[in-house]
């Protein structure tokens, strides 16, 4: 080894020769101890007059750091530091010719390799020539990986000792020209293609004052575009001592994906730090733009700091930066509100989001973390929201309090882990589908393990070759848990994507590097379907086969809120073309017996057979008849799909002339009974809309208990909107079914609003109803109403109607028969409190005593009768309970259209077991019929066309024992009224018989009665 300096030289080998006037050497050297670099020298001289000398230099494998360390002993001065930062580490192969004879100098390098050994795609190759006159680089190569960049130099020296230059550089789409001259005074002057202009002075104090400009330069290897002006002037002293003064610098026309942006900054900065006067960025989403300021010292370590504020000027939009560095140690967090959500590579998505981002650690690798919050997110006009917290620290990404809504599907507790390092993935949180209501909410674990037949690096490498793995998805509630777990294997190669598994190995699919693919679900799963397509920069065209869906299995797939489908069987085919993620769908499916249930109907839809046909992005079912409990109706309907959900719907109900039975709750107002007309029930998911014009028959419409209504539902809002018509035996029950103190019957053709919202919590119930008969319970008496009407207009605040009516009692008095009238004017049933009217005339405390019955004994002291009073008062339930439905079967039995009785059979017959018998055996009479029978009404109607209404009604009472005996039965006296009503186009004429004088043919006993009225 021989040393000199720094240098090192191994197994030197030396050798000189003279001849004549002619001296030559040569010398061969490694320049590492491994043997594996070396240098070989050859040359010679001449003693005569033009003193010439050729040099023969060549480098083989020779490591750069070690030719510089001999550079810099050779050559006092040499900028070791700075080469060695530049090609320290390459490897130098070459071969240099040098000969001079006189003043004449000339050198040739006619190839020079430099070259990476760790990176062997890091290289540059180039040929150097040079004499007194000036040097030439030619056929200059510089690559880094995929980036190559071709030129040349050339500079002249003119007999002025001023040198003029030229470069030109291609990238491989654009050409770079710049050309100049040093002039003897030591300033460059220098002008380029792209509007490069600039000029730079080297001072006697050995400072460097330069200052260029350029206009849109384009940035090579810039595959969008991208360009660079900039406006600059500064010195230059040492790398401790220098400034810039930025004028302008504007990077534009930069591409990130599909959007570009604009940065422009102006300031002034030195080895110490500077000052941002202005950094503005701007693209087709915002601008934004602000100052800051910035500490550090590049070369001389110690610590360095940025301060950052960007504000958006016709927004809230908002950056704050605040970062610093200290012995390697990074700390940062960047603040920002509103910023939005459309810089993200998602179609149709808008909003934005407002968090912290932090950064702490070496600065080699430091740990982030961001909170973050979305606000007021949409994608595709469908509501978007999301936060929580994600952190990335030694390659593995942690998620936490991740929480989210996007249209109908929530979630929330989201937590776990990406392990890029093992590539392992393990996510859960729980999740809840709000169009599928009846389903509760589940926690959702997705757990995956990929592996690579080549060692990778981290799971992004992973994926982007060959993979094969497996994934499992816990928590699925599509199907059922029988069904098992959802298992998957994944195996992905060069040329396809396989998956297989799921619930009994029934899933598997297949997408080849071409874009076909195939998947099938088999038995036993509930959903089945063979589907062969082409996938292809997300657009899919694929028929989809043997369709079979078992409906009973996964109800919650056909859950429209209003209407759920139960029960039945669908098969068919479709085609798919468009969008993955809205596609539009063509065919036709059959679903066979399908039954469901209508929120609004008493009794189950079904069995039924739908063709349903596909259009795009529309689900047409066909007109279809099925049965609705005892009556029913036809339906049709269409359906709108939004990426593969239910967007919008709308059915469309007609009943049969028979009608179908409805039983609901609509805020204070219970209605059961049948219905018959159309109805239409439309929305989304989430709202829903029922409009209709129904007639109601047979129907029972009471007051509902507040503490019986209906919750409002949070995740969804119902409205209704119904126009009822009165149809036959239609009736009022005031205050509840179980306790009925007013039973009306309504005139038919009586018209109703019903206007209802369970989320908002209103109720609106309006319209005017005539009263066909019906009764009042009153002071233990049964009324049957003669005339009447009820005034609805009732909110939800207050469901409280007003009655106007005149009903009819006939008793027997001390001087004979008595029809008594109670009268209501119209007041609300909350403050019933009628006036009575008698024939012939009685004063108020006559008729109380009459109909007060057993509450109020005659007698001078009217002593009032305890026992009785609480048997009328509390127990008038019992006998209603009995016979409503006595009368329902009579009714149907007879083809009766209304059909009542109110007895008093049960509360008599307490009062008799109640009674002590009488101390005088002459005030002691047997129980009778008519006892248990007094005060007992049976109504009785029927329509005979749309016009004509035949009534008959016959009150039973007691006989009074005192009275002759007469023509009696069982001490039963009956009274029996027979009317006809006849409503014409201008006047409603009523008759009526009462049959108590048979000597005159019961003419003395008939009425005619005329009735109308004006609107205005």
């Amino acid at each position: 080894m021989v040393r000199y300096g720094q240098s090192r030289f191994y197994d030197v080998e030396l050798a000189m020769r003279q001849e004549g006037d002619r001296s030559g050497y040569s010398a061969l050297a490694f320049l590492d101890s491994e043997r594996r670099g070396w240098v070989e020298l050859s040359g010679q001289s001449s003693a005569a007059a033009d003193n010439g000398i050729e040099v023969l230099a060549e480098f083989r494998n020779a490591a750069v750091d070690a030719v510089i360390e001999v550079a810099a002993d050779l050559l006092p001065g040499f900028p070791r530091d700075r080469v060695t930062a530049a090609l320290g580490g390459s490897v130098l192969d070459t071969r240099v010719r040098a000969s001079s004879a006189g003043q004449r100098l000339r050198v040739e390098a006619p190839f020079v390799s430099l070259y990476d050994p760790q990176r062997p795609d890091r290289y540059a190759a180039f040929g150097f020539y040079a004499a007194e006159t000036g040097f030439e680089v030619r056929d200059a190569v510089v690559a880094s990986g995929e980036y190559l960049l071709r030129g040349g130099l050339f500079a002249q020296v003119a007999d002025d000792q001023r040198i003029d230059f030229q470069a030109e550089f291609l990238d491989g789409r654009r050409r770079y020209a710049v050309e100049g001259l040093v002039d003897d005074a030591r300033t460059v002057v220098f002008h380029g293609s792209h509007g490069l202009d600039g000029r730079l002075h080297l001072a006697d104090s050995g400072e460097v004052v330069y200052s260029a400009r350029a206009q849109r330069f384009p940035l090579p290897f810039s595959d969008n575009g991208a360009t660079l002006s900039f406006d600059l002037s500064g010195m230059f002293r040492s790398l401790d001592q220098w400034d810039v003064s930025l004028r302008r610098l504007e990077l534009g026309e930069v591409r990130l994906g599909e959007r570009g942006f604009t940065v422009n900054l102006s300031g002034r900065f030195n080895a110490a730090g500077g000052r941002i006067e202005r950094l503005t960025y701007s693209d087709s989403v915002s601008r934004v733009s602000g100052s800051g300021t910035a500490e550090y010292n590049l070369f001389g370590g110690g610590e360095a700091s940025l301060l950052l504020n960007l504000n958006a000027l016709d927004s809230a939009e908002r950056y704050e930066l605040q970062a610093s560095l200290d012995a390697g140690e990074l700390t940062a967090a960047l603040v920002f509100e509103r910023s939005p959500l459309a810089r993200i590579a998602v179609e149709g998505i808008r909003g934005s989001v407002n968090g912290v981002m932090t950064l702490d650690g070496p600065l080699s690798d430091p740990r982030l973390t961001a909170d973050f919050q979305v606000v007021e997110g949409a994608v595709n006009n469908d509501a978007i929201s999301a936060n929580g917290r994600v952190t990335y620290s030694d390659q593995v990404i942690t998620l936490e309090t991740i929480r989210g809504q996007y249209v109908t599907n929530s979630l929330s507790g989201g937590r776990g882990t990406i392990d890029l390092r093992n590539s392992t993935i393990d996510l859960q949180a729980t999740v809840r589908n709000s169009a599928r209501h009846r389903a509760q909410p589940r926690t959702l674990r997705l757990r995956s393990q990929l592996e690579s037949d080549e060692p990778q690096e981290d799971l992004f490498a992973v994926l982007a070759g060959p993979f094969r793995g497996s994934v499992r998805i816990e928590g699925l509630d599509i199907l059922p848990s029988r069904y098992g777990d959802w298992d998957f294997t994944v195996d992905r190669s060069a040329e396809r994507i396989l998956v297989s598994g799921g619930p009994s190995d029934a899933v598997s699919a297949v997408l080849h590097s071409n874009g076909q693919f195939r998947i099938e679900l088999l038995d036993p799963l509930p959903i089945r379907f063979v589907a062969a397509g082409r996938l292809q920069d997300g657009e899919v065209e694929a028929n989809i086969t043997q369709v079979l869906v078992q409906i009973d299995e996964v109800p919650d797939l056909f859950d429209l809120r209003a209407l759920t489908i139960h029960a039945g069987r669908i098969s068919g085919g479709i085609r798919l073309v468009g969008p993955l993620s809205d596609p539009d769908l063509y065919g036709t499916l059959t679903a066979d017996g399908v039954r469901g249930n209508l929120d609004l109907l008493r009794d189950p839809i079904g069995p039924a057979k739908i063709y349903l046909v596909l259009q795009e992005k529309q689900l047409r079912l066909t007109p279809f008849e099925t049965a609705v409990g005892s009556g029913s109706g036809t339906l049709r309907g269409t359906i709108v799909l939004h990426r593969w959900a239910v967007d919008e719907f709308q059915l469309d109900i007609e009943s049969g002339e028979s009608g179908v039975p409805v039983a609901h709750t609509f805020g204070g107002l219970s209605v059961d009974g049948y219905g018959v007309g159309s109805m239409r029930i439309a929305g989304s998911p989430g709202f829903v809309t029922i409009t209709g014009d129904i007639e109601a028959r047979a129907t029972t419409l009471a007051v509902s208990p507040r503490d019986q209504r209906r919750e409002p539902d949070s995740d969804s809002m119902t409205t209704v909107n119904l126009n009822l018509r009165t149809g036959r035996r239609v009736e009022f029950l005031w205050p509840s079914r179980e306790f009925p103190v007013v039973r009306s019957f309504a005139q038919a053709n009586e018209r109703l609003q019903l206007q209802y919202s369970d989320e908002a919590g209103t109720f609106r119930l309006r319209g005017d109803v005539g009263i066909q008969g019906g009764e009042i319970y009153y002071f233990d008496r049964s009324f049957y109403i003669r005339e009447g009407q009820i005034v609805f207009d009732e909110t939800e605040e207050l469901f409280d109607p007003r009655l106007r009516a005149r009903a009819e009692l006939r008793e027997v008095g001390r001087e004979g028969p008595v029809r008594i009238f109670l009268i209501a004017d119209g007041s609300r049933l909350s403050e019933f409190s009628p006036r009575f009217e008698s024939s012939p005339t009685m004063s108020d405390s006559e008729i109380a005593t009459l109909i007060g019955g057993g509450l109020i004994t005659g007698g001078p002291d009217d002593v009032f009768n305890i026992s009785t009073a609480m048997l009328a008062t509390t127990d008038i339930v019992t006998p209603f309970g009995i016979m409503n439905n006595v009368e329902t079967s009579i009714r149907d039995a007879l083809g009766l259209d209304l059909f009542s009785v109110r007895t008093q059979l049960f509360q008599n017959l307490v009062v008799g077991a109640l009674e002590e018998p009488a101390e005088d055996p002459l005030d002691s009479y047997g129980p009778s019929l008519g006892q248990y029978l007094d005060n007992t009404t049976v109504f009785l109607g029927k329509y005979l066309g749309s016009s004509l209404f035949l009534e008959l009604l016959v009150q039973i009472r007691s006989r009074n024992p005192l009275e002759p005996q007469g023509e009696s039965l069982g001490g039963i006296e009956v009274d029996a009224e027979l009317g006809l009503e006849f409503q014409t186009p201008f006047f409603d004429l009523q008759w009526s018989v009462f049959p108590q004088n048979p000597q005159t043919l019961f003419v003395s006993d008939t009425t005619f009665s005329f009735s109308w009225g004006f609107s205005y």
